[in-house]
């Protein structure tokens, strides 16, 4: 780092001699260009290169200021030293050799102005001296070189070989300065050619310094100079020195003691950085510690700014040890700052830090020119978009979101979204925006997310599906909300969709799908308080696996009389299907189902409803392996025994069916139209049994199983009603399912014992998927209903009902029971809606 003392070492000494003291003489005048190499001695026998900006250039004259000239052609102008009033120069430090050269060829450079003539300096080739000078001996501790103070210590110097070899001259220099109370001289100085100064000439280097009497205690700098001048004018501009030079500069402190107890200083938190804007003042500081303790006592802080040391004037620079003041700042203060602390112990350097400079701009708040979205009140699920504009002249602004005075973590932008607005959300809504030095506020007010705007439930949001051409698809997407909203479905943003019912309804229908039904279906819900919407895609393909019915089951408790397991089924086509029926109890016992309370022997008989009034029975069966016995029914089933190999291709479960175990089974082929598989126990046994009814053949478009139905007491707990299905195929099939008990009550039915509301809940494995305990008289439903034939419910019902499209699977069930617990006769249906 630059001495302030070094004014460009042959050069200051030429004016000292020429004035007769350290003021300029008025009729001297030194031009130079230099290249400089810093380095630091801190122990016996070497100097290393400086550990900040190693590398500096300088151009310097001692009289009127002038006009620097690249080997580029640009130009540079030398300003007034802050250390020297009549000194001009211009200084840049570097942190390497190639950024010094990059930045400042070596070549020819040229200094012009008023009242001198165009002078050039060859600054080539490369030629800093091959010699770092230091002090070879002496006795060095943490950093410092201690020296009697009575004097006469002999400093012995490195050796200069190349001492007036190149260039056309050597110049070295000893400056030797007491930085605790003040003063320099320079205290010896050699020149290895003839000159006009009187400086010293001597063929040999400089190899030895005897030291004068120093003051006790005190702290000196002492400066190394070892210079090729490559030229030397002392002709152009009478009086006056001209010339480039290369040279090697090292500093090192000498304690002016034989010894010291006290520690060395330590940085217990180097220098930071700061920042400051134009005009006004920063402060950048370090802690530094003695033994533990804030430094005192005798020691010296000696500050630099871009590598070169700053003169502390105590009104634009103020320190006061471990802190500086930079006051008036403007953007030339703007740069990397750092600081040595030396006591009688030792010597401690800091690292770099930063000032930064901001624009006058910076003291005023950002400016807020514009904003966007509102707070108020919203429905729940809505969209929220809240934004602000601002602006600050040369500044980096940032921002940041509160809600109730709390920042919102991550809502660091100018932009603040929510894509679905919760309760959560409601509150005071503000943006602070900051340009690193002041804020600026907008308050955006208050935001109420309110349940009672429309909003989708999610087991109820359209879902995207495939179906086969000519099938039926549904999307359901019921929104709740006060007062209740009304509904509106597009397709790919047209009111006109093919085929469909329920355009107005939350549950659209759409029948016989074509290529013309293929897009995004979008169901916008809206109330008096707002609107939100939710969408889905149907796919129509061709396929020779179209979804279909291939397995229907149902569970329950098995009474006596009337309260046996009723299973309803229908066949619809032409034709007739084969298929396994199956009356399960005793297998649901034992691991891996272990029911509670099966039933221990089931019997299994299959009815025709030729007279509905008056079903007959077709053939019966008790215990799977024994023989089945036909009934008094004329209709033709072909019954035979079931087999287990039959069981398995159909992965139907055969768990604990061992040959003579009393579960019942047959295999069937009934033709077209509708049965019913009882299930009771064998002797009035009761418990809880398992109906099933298994699709035997491949999918046969002639042929479909479309309807179970299971009527039977629903309990709680795990004496529920529950319906299994199994959707085979590649597509999607849609489903009508119905959970009839007030219905039941009334004319023409009449059963007594009904369930008052039944929850009707459709599971894929074990996640509930769509719900409903309230059908609602709702019209689509009807459409539906009628299609397929069922009877009718009473518009005002609370029976359970929907409609719903579901992909191929095989793990479906619909689960009915009370509203609140609530028990009693149940019919629960599984309609394929084709």
């Amino acid at each position: 780092m630059k001495s302030k003392l070094h004014v460009s070492s042959l050069f200051f000494c030429l004016s000292l001699l020429a004035a007769g003291s350290v003021s300029y003489a008025a009729n001297t005048s030194i031009y130079s260009v230099t290249k400089t190499a810093v380095y630091v001695q801190t122990a016996a026998g070497g100097a290393v290169a400086s550990p900040k900006f190693p590398y500096y250039f300088e151009a310097q004259a001692l009289t009127a200021p002038v006009l620097l000239t690249l080997p580029n052609a640009s130009t540079q102008p030398l300003a007034p030293d802050a250390n020297n009033s009549n000194d001009y120069d211009f200084i840049e430090s570097f942190a390497t050799k190639p950024a010094l050269d990059t930045a400042l060829p070596d070549g020819t450079y040229q200094m012009s102005g008023s009242g001198i003539p165009t002078i050039s300096f060859s600054l080539t080739p490369d030629s800093y001296p091959s010699t770092v000078p230091y002090i070879t001996n002496g006795t060095w501790n943490n950093g410092v070189l201690y020296v009697n103070p009575a004097g006469g210590v002999t400093l012995n110097l490195s050796d200069f070989a190349a001492y007036g070899t190149v260039g056309v001259a050597s110049y070295m220099q000893l400056g030797l300065s007491d930085i605790i109370n003040g003063g320099s001289s320079i205290k010896a100085a050699i020149i290895s050619v003839a000159n006009p100064f009187s400086i010293t000439v001597q063929s040999t280097p400089l190899l030895s310094y005897i030291t004068p009497s120093l003051t006790s205690g005190d702290i000196y700098e002492v400066n190394l100079e070892y210079s090729n001048i490559l030229s030397f004018d002392t002709t152009t501009i009478p009086g006056s020195g001209i010339g480039p030079l290369f040279e090697n500069y090292t500093t090192f402190y000498i304690v002016a003691l034989a010894s010291s107890s006290t520690p060395p200083p330590v940085l217990a938190s180097d220098l930071a950085g700061a920042t400051g804007i134009v005009g006004g003042s920063a402060t950048l500081s370090a802690t530094v510690t003695v033994g533990g303790s804030s430094i005192n006592g005798t020691y010296a802080n000696l500050w630099y700014f871009n590598g070169n040391e700053i003169n502390i004037d105590g009104v634009k620079y103020v320190s006061n040890g471990t802190s500086l003041i930079v006051n008036t700042l403007t953007n030339a203060n703007a740069g990397i700052y750092t600081a040595k602390f030396v006591n009688q112990g030792g010597i401690v350097f800091t690292d770099e830090a930063t000032l930064t400079v901001l624009p006058a701009s910076a003291g005023t708040p950002p400016s807020i020119t514009a904003f966007s979205g509102t707070t108020g009140t919203v429905g729940l699920g809505s969209a929220v978009n809240l934004s602000v504009t601002a602006s600050e002249a040369g500044l980096t602004l940032t921002y940041q979101w509160e809600l109730n005075g709390a920042n919102i973590s991550g809502a660091t932008n100018s932009t603040y979204a929510l894509a679905s607005a919760g309760t959560a959300n409601s509150g005071d809504y503000k943006v602070i925006v900051s340009n690193g030095y002041t804020t600026s506020a907008h308050d955006f007010g208050t935001l109420t997310v309110s349940t009672a705007f429309p909003s989708f439930t999610l087991a109820a949001s359209p879902s995207s599906v495939t179906v086969a051409s000519g099938r039926s698809v549904v999307f359901n997407a019921i929104a709740t909300g006060t007062p209740a909203p009304t509904y509106q479905w597009k397709l790919n943003g047209s009111t006109t969709i093919p085929g469909a019912t329920g355009t107005n309804d939350s549950v659209l229908l759409v029948s016989g799908a074509t290529s013309a039904n293929i897009g995004t279906y979008t169901c916008t819900a809206t109330n008096s308080q707002g609107s939100a919407s939710t969408s889905a895609t149907l796919a129509v393909v061709t396929t020779a696996s179209p979804g279909y019915l291939t397995n229907l089951s149902s569970r329950v408790t098995v009474g006596t009389g009337g309260n046996i397991l009723i299973a309803g089924f229908a066949l619809a086509g032409s034709g007739s299907m084969d298929l396994l029926l199956r009356g399960v109890g005793p297998a649901l016992i034992p691991a891996p189902f272990g029911v509670s309370g099966a039933l221990t022997n089931t019997q299994l008989t299959l009815y025709d409803t030729v007279n509905p009034n008056d079903p007959l029975p077709v053939v019966t069966n008790s215990g799977w392996s024994n023989a089945f016995t036909l009934g008094s029914s004329t209709v033709n089933v072909a019954p035979q025994a079931a087999t287990l190999a039959l069981m398995n291709t159909l992965g139907a479960f055969t768990n604990n069916w061992a040959i003579g175990s009393p579960d019942s089974a047959l295999e069937v082929t009934p033709p077209v139209g509708g049965y019913t598989a009882q299930i009771s126990g064998v002797g009035g046994a009761t418990g809880i049994a398992l109906a099933e009814v298994y699709d035997v053949d491949a999918y046969n478009p002639a042929t479909r199983l479309v309807n179970l139905s299971t009527r039977a007491q629903v309990g709680t707990g795990s004496n529920i009603l529950i319906g299994g299905f199994v959707i085979g195929g590649s597509t999607a099939e849609t489903l009508l399912i119905r959970a009839v008990g007030p219905t039941l009550a009334g004319a023409p039915y009449n059963v007594g014992g009904t369930i008052a509301q039944p929850v009707l809940t459709i599971y894929a494995g074990s996640t509930p998927i769509y719900s409903n305990s309230n059908w609602g008289d709702d019209a689509t439903i009807s459409t539906a209903i009628n299609t397929v034939g069922a009877f009718p419910l009473s518009p005002t019902s609370t029976d359970a009902a929907l409609l719903i499209t579901l992909p191929p699977a095989s793990n479906y069930t619909a689960q009915v029971s009370g509203l609140n617990n609530g028990t009693g006769i149940a019919l629960l249906e599984v309609y394929d809606v084709f």
